[in-house]
């Protein structure tokens, strides 16, 4: 197994072939024949290439063609690292004796046959963030579908309709009775609504959101996430908002009206860009990275 660049196709001379006995704790875990100590190592191994923003290139194949790939990922929701194989186009996909084989038609059918979840109101609090986890998820039952999930939406997009919906800014007065456009008014209404939401015990939403993107680039945001955190309740990760109303998204880049786009370090995550309309309204959480680099805008 080796460890590649992301966005390659696993061939590059610069691929680093994995140490055997890494590759034998992920193993062994992998297929549920580990030991706590199997898991530890496993998840560390999976941090760290995800840190670094690689792949997995899985050796099932040999050693002189394209491997197939694995992409390292983190469900916050459950605190736990997998790794998701990255199939369609002309990806090869892993034999049937690999640990990592999932027949590619069953999984495509079972996801194609799903129909959409429908959206809730988020439960708890206003957060998104949590503490890190030290788990790494088995294979999943090769006779079930389970891992074939349905099409989600993230959290932080319900937090955002939420909030949108708490203040009702997506309410159309009569025309008689509508005041003068303003976005100004608009954010007033959604800092108001952030009054009654809290991120954490005693954290009310209002005192870490923000709406401007100065804040963001001053570093006014993280100072007063520092400050705050000293004292965060227990459990629950530091964690902070930043509201913008965008000219454009790109990947990972919120474009605003003047001055430098916002950067984020994961995708920004939004509906098909054919039916992506701008200028939009984007919610962007900060916290700390998984790399422990500091903090960051780390979704949006």
């Amino acid at each position: 197994m080796w460890m590649v660049d992301k966005f390659h196709h696993g061939m590059e001379s610069g691929r680093e072939k994995m140490p055997a006995d890494l590759r034998d704790h992920l193993l062994r875990w992998y297929t549920g024949a580990g030991t706590s100590d199997d898991e530890k190592v496993a998840v560390q191994l999976v941090r760290s290439v995800k840190m670094y923003e690689r792949w997995l290139a899985c050796d099932c194949l040999g050693d002189d063609v394209r491997p197939p790939l694995m992409s390292p990922a983190y469900m916050s929701e459950v605190r736990t690292y997998y790794i998701r194989r990255l199939i369609g186009g002309d990806r090869p996909a892993h034999v049937a004796s690999c640990p990592f084989y999932r027949d590619q038609a069953d999984y495509l059918e079972a996801r194609n046959r799903s129909e959409p979840a429908p959206v809730r109101v988020p439960l708890g609090f206003f957060s998104v963030l949590k503490p890190q986890g030290e788990h790494l998820a088995k294979a999943p039952d090769r006779n079930d579908n389970e891992r074939a999930r349905r099409p989600s939406v993230p959290r932080l997009a319900k937090l955002l309709w939420q909030l949108i919906e708490n203040a009702e800014t997506n309410v159309v007065e009569a025309i008689g009775e509508r005041p003068r456009p303003s976005i100004a008014l608009e954010f007033a209404k959604l800092k108001s609504a952030a009054e009654e939401l809290w991120i954490a015990p005693g954290i009310r939403l209002r005192d870490m959101l923000f709406t401007h993107p100065d804040d963001f680039r001053n570093n006014r945001v993280y100072a007063r996430l520092r400050a705050a955190a000293e004292t965060w309740p227990q459990a629950h990760e530091p964690q902070a908002f930043l509201l913008l109303y965008a000219a454009s998204i790109d990947k990972r880049a919120i474009h605003v009206s003047s001055g430098e786009p916002v950067l984020v370090t994961s995708d920004i995550k939004h509906a098909a860009e054919k039916d992506t309309a701008v200028p939009c309204l984007v919610l962007v959480a900060i916290g700390k990275q998984s790399q422990a680099r500091g903090y960051a805008a780390v979704e949006a």
